[in-house]
C-alpha cells in the first residue's frame, strides 16, 4: 500500500467575530473519492471544498458548514460539521482508517455556537443550547479526524459508514482548524475474494449500492460481469378477499418479467400477525430472490410492525431481515385499502402509469415543491431554501417546471404571501409528476398551504401523470387509526377514474429536522444522477437510496426516520420523469408447434419478456437491436405475449400465436361454454365462461382473423366486418387450457 508524508500548512485568517453576514473561509471544489483500490483496501481523499461561516442573528454566534458536510448533532458541543461516506467491506469485521496526509488553514477569533442536537419538528428549532464541557478545554474538538461506524449488512453484502471531521474547533483559543485536503489509507479486516458478492444481487440493488458505496465500482470491476442480472421478485401479502382484484396487477408484472409470489396471510403458519409476516419474509426472501414486498390492506388487515427495536410503527421493518441494523434489505410498499374500490383504484392507477402512460407533451416532467419558512435544518437551510435547492437539482435533470409554493414571500417563482390549498389543488390538477413537501404536518394535513384529506376529493388529475409525493413532516403517514393524508392521496378517484398520487412517502411518527432533509436531498440526487440515460429507479429504490444515505450520515437519528417512513404504493413501480418514448418492435405473428427459439427486433435497448401459458417463458435484454430467446419446445395451442420495457418508455406488447386451431379437440359441453347465435350476422355471444379469456377466430385454413379479450359477464364480440364463411373459435381462459368450440357460420 502506497503511503504519503504527513504535511501540515497553517495559515492564520482573522475574521471579525460579530460580522453579521456570510463569510467564505475557504473556496475550492469539494470532492470525496477513492484514489486507488484493491482487494485489501483503498485510499480515500477528501477535498473539503467551500467552507462557509454564517452568523446566526438569533443565537448571536457563528455556525460553520462545508459543501459535503452535515451537522454532527452533538447537543452542547461545538457545532462542527462532519462529512459522511461509506464503503463496501468484505465482511462484518469492517475496516480501519489511517490519516496519512493533510493540509490545513487556521481561522482565529470565532465564537462557534454549540450544536442543538437532534430535535423534532413539532418542537420548532430551539433558540439556544447549553454549552458542554468541551467548551472548557484548551483542545481541538472533536479531537479526532475520523470515526468508523458499525458495519451494516444489506442482503448478502456488507457496508460501513465513516464520519470524517475536516473542521476542528478550540473553544479557549476561539480558533478553527480547517483541513482543506485529507488522505486516508483504509485497510479491510480481510481481503475481498475474487468473486464480489455484490455481483450476485438483483439489478436495482447493484445499481443503488455501486452509486452509494465509494469503492463499489472498483471492487465490482475486478469480478466477472453478469450479462443479465435478475430483476428480483415481488412478494405480495394479502387477504384472500383481495386476490381477484389483484389478479390483473400480478399478471402485468409477470408479463414484464417480474416474478410475483402472492401469499394469503391467513395461511401463514402461526397466524396472520406482523411477526408471522416478517418471519416468512426472513425465511424466504433469499430462496425466492425477493427485492420488493407489497402489503395489501389497511392496518387492521396487515398491521404495521411495532417492536421495541424500531423507531415506531413501521412497514420498512418488514424488509430489515439481514444483520442487526436499520438498513433495508427489501423495498417495502403498501396498497392500503378499506374496500375493494380503494384497492381497485390503486391497481388501476399503477397499471395505467406503467402500461398506458400519457404521451402528451409535458407529461411527467413538471414538479412542485411546498415548504415552510422555518428552520434551519440540514445544510443550515431553512425549509424553503432546502426546497429551492431541490428545484435547482430537478431543473438541471430536465424538469421543465418546478412550482414554488413557499410560506412567506421568497422571490423567484414563489408568489407573495403563503400558499393555499387551492394552489396545491391547481398544481396537481395541472399535471405535476412529482411533489416534494417540507414543513409541519399531522396525520390529516400539510400545515403549509392547509391542504388536508378533505381537499383530496377536489383533485381532477385524471390525465395519467400522477405524482409521487414525498413528505418531510410529522405524521402525514400515520395510518394506525385514521385515513391519513398519504392514504387519501393514493385512494383518490373521480368518476371511477384514479386521481391523487401514484405513490406517497410519509412518516408514521413525528419527524426530526436534519436527518429527513438529508434523505429528501439524496432521493432527488439519486433521481438526477441518472442523467440522459433516464431514470431507472423504482419508488422503493429511490426512497431506499435516500434512507441509506441518511443512515450513513446520521446513524441512529437517521435510523428512526428510516424505520417509520411509510411507502404507500407499489415499491417496484418506476418513476416517470418525462414524456415516454416508444419502441419499434418486430417479431413473427405465428410460430408452429415445437418452436424452440424466437428473435424479437427492438430499436432501443430494453428488456424483452415472453409470457406463455400464464408463466414467464423467457427474459432477455435487447442487445444490438435484437433479443434472442431459447426455450423448451412449445406444444400447447395458445398465444405468447411479447412485452418490451425500459425506463421512460411506453411498454410494447404484442402476440405470437403458437400452433393453429386445426386439430384442436372440440370441447363444448353446454354446462361449460357455448356460443350463439349460429349462424351469426354481427354480435357473437359466449355463455358459461367462468373467467376472463382471450377469444380467437380462425379461418378454415388456420389463419387468425380476429382476437378479443372477453369477461364472464360481457362475453361478446362483433364479427360483423368478417367475410361470410366458416370460422373456428378458440377460447384461452386466463387460468385454464385453451379449448375450441364448434365452428360457426358467418352469414
Amino acid at each position: 500500500m502506497k503511503t504519503w508524508k504527513f504535511l501540515l500548512a497553517a495559515l492564520a485568517v482573522p475574521v471579525f467575530a460579530h460580522a453579521q453576514e456570510e463569510r467564505v473561509l475557504y473556496q475550492a471544489s469539494g470532492l470525496l473519492t477513492t484514489l486507488s483500490s484493491d482487494q485489501t483496501g483503498c485510499v480515500v481523499e477528501l477535498k473539503t471544498g467551500k467552507v462557509t461561516l454564517k452568523f446566526d442573528a438569533q443565537r448571536k454566534g457563528y455556525t460553520v458548514e462545508t459543501d459535503l458536510g452535515v451537522a454532527a448533532l452533538d447537543a452542547g458541543a461545538p457545532a462542527v460539521p462532519k462529512v459522511p461516506y461509506s464503503l463496501q467491506v468484505p465482511g462484518d469485521a469492517g475496516a480501519v482508517m489511517q490519516l496519512v496526509a493533510a493540509d490545513s488553514v487556521m481561522v482565529d477569533n470565532i465564537d462557534l455556537l454549540p450544536g442543538l442536537g437532534n430535535t423534532y419538528r413539532n418542537q420548532g428549532r430551539p433558540a439556544q443550547a447549553n454549552k458542554s464541557k468541551a467548551y472548557s478545554k484548551d483542545a481541538y474538538y472533536p479531537g479526532y479526524t475520523e470515526a468508523p461506524r458499525p458495519v451494516h449488512q444489506i442482503r448478502g453484502v456488507f457496508g460501513q459508514a465513516f464520519w470524517v471531521y475536516p473542521v476542528q474547533y478550540n473553544p479557549i483559543k476561539k480558533q478553527l482548524k480547517i483541513y482543506t485536503q485529507m488522505k486516508w489509507v483504509v485497510t479491510y479486516s480481510k481481503a475481498f475474494e475474487n468473486a464480489n458478492p455484490l455481483g450476485n444481487e438483483p439489478r436495482e440493488w447493484q445499481e443503488l449500492l455501486q452509486h452509494r458505496w465509494l469503492n463499489a465500482g472498483s471492487v465490482a470491476a475486478q469480478t466477472a460481469t453478469v450479462s443479465l442480472p435478475e430483476e428480483g421478485s415481488l412478494l405480495v401479502f394479502t387477504k384472500a378477499t383481495h386476490l381477484n382484484t389483484l389478479q390483473p396487477f400480478v399478471r402485468w408484472k409477470q408479463q414484464c418479467g417480474r416474478k410475483v409470489i402472492v401469499v394469503n396471510i391467513d395461511t401463514l403458519s402461526g397466524g396472520a400477525g406482523a411477526s408471522d409476516v416478517r418471519t416468512y419474509i426472513a425465511q424466504h426472501y433469499l430462496p425466492l430472490n425477493v427485492v420488493y414486498v407489497l402489503l395489501v390492506g389497511d392496518n387492521d388487515e396487515v398491521p404495521a410492525l411495532q417492536e421495541a427495536w424500531l423507531g415506531g410503527p413501521s412497514d420498512a421493518g418488514y424488509g430489515m431481515v439481514a444483520g442487526v441494523d436499520h438498513y433495508p434489505d427489501l423495498m417495502v410498499g403498501r396498497f392500503s385499502c378499506n374496500s375493494e374500490a380503494d384497492l381497485q383504484t390503486q391497481v388501476t392507477r399503477s397499471m395505467l402509469y406503467e402500461k398506458e402512460p400519457s404521451l402528451l407533451p409535458g407529461s411527467f416532467n413538471n414538479a412542485m415543491g411546498i415548504a415552510s419558512e422555518e428552520g434551519p435544518g440540514d445544510n443550515n437551510e431553512l425549509d424553503w431554501e432546502h426546497m429551492r435547492h431541490i428545484r435547482v437539482v430537478l431543473q438541471g435533470y430536465g424538469y421543465a417546471g418546478v412550482a414554488e409554493l413557499y410560506d412567506g414571500s421568497q422571490g423567484g417563482a414563489d408568489a407573495a404571501g403563503n400558499p393555499t390549498a387551492t394552489d396545491v389543488i391547481n398544481a396537481l390538477n395541472s399535471g405535476a409528476g412529482l411533489l416534494n413537501y417540507i414543513g409541519h404536518g399531522n396525520a390529516l394535513a400539510f400545515q403549509t398551504s392547509g391542504f388536508t384529506v378533505n381537499h383530496v376529493p377536489q383533485l381532477r388529475n385524471t390525465g395519467g401523470a400522477w405524482p409521487f409525493a414525498i413528505s418531510v413532516a410529522c405524521s402525514t403517514g400515520d395510518f394506525m387509526s385514521q385515513t391519513c393524508l398519504g392514504e387519501a392521496l393514493v385512494r383518490s378517484q373521480y368518476n371511477n377514474q384514479p386521481t391523487g398520487a401514484v405513490g406517497a412517502y410519509m412518516s408514521s411518527i413525528l419527524q426530526s429536522w436534519d436527518p429527513p432533509m438529508k434523505a429528501q436531498d439524496d432521493m432527488m440526487n439519486a433521481l438526477a444522477i441518472q442523467g440522459a440515460a433516464g431514470n431507472a429507479r423504482s419508488l422503493g429504490g429511490l426512497t431506499t437510496d435516500g434512507c441509506i444515505g441518511m443512515n450513513d450520515a446520521y446513524g441512529n437519528d437517521g435510523a428512526e426516520m428510516t424505520d417509520t417512513w411509510i411507502l404507500f404504493g407499489d415499491p417496484s413501480l418506476r418513476l416517470r420523469t418525462r414524456k415516454p418514448d416508444t419502441f419499434i418492435v418486430q417479431h413473427t405473428a405465428q410460430v408452429p408447434f415445437n418452436t424452440t427459439q424466437l428473435t424479437v427486433q427492438v430499436n432501443q435497448p430494453g428488456r424483452v419478456t415472453l409470457f406463455y401459458k400464464d408463466s414467464i417463458l423467457s427474459v432477455a435484454d435487447a442487445v444490438g437491436g435484437q433479443s434472442v430467446h431459447s426455450f423448451a419446445p412449445l406444444t400447447a395451442f395458445d398465444s405468447l405475449t411479447v412485452t418490451v420495457t425500459a425506463p421512460e418508455f411506453k411498454p410494447y406488447q404484442g402476440k405470437v400465436v403458437v400452433g393453429t386451431a386445426i386439430g384442436i379437440d372440440e370441447v363444448h359441453p353446454a354446462a361449460l361454454c357455448n356460443v350463439y347465435p349460429n349462424p351469426v350476422r354481427d354480435m357473437l355471444y359466449l355463455s358459461g365462461l367462468q373467467e376472463p379469456a382471450s377469444v380467437r377466430l380462425y379461418s378454415v385454413t388456420g389463419q387468425l382473423v380476429k382476437e378479443a379479450r372477453v369477461l364472464p359477464n360481457r362475453a361478446q364480440f362483433n364479427v360483423g366486418m368478417l367475410p361470410a364463411g366458416v370460422y373456428h373459435i378458440v377460447v384461452a381462459p386466463d387460468h385454464a387450457p385453451a379449448f375450441a368450440l364448434r365452428a360457426v357460420v358467418k352469414l
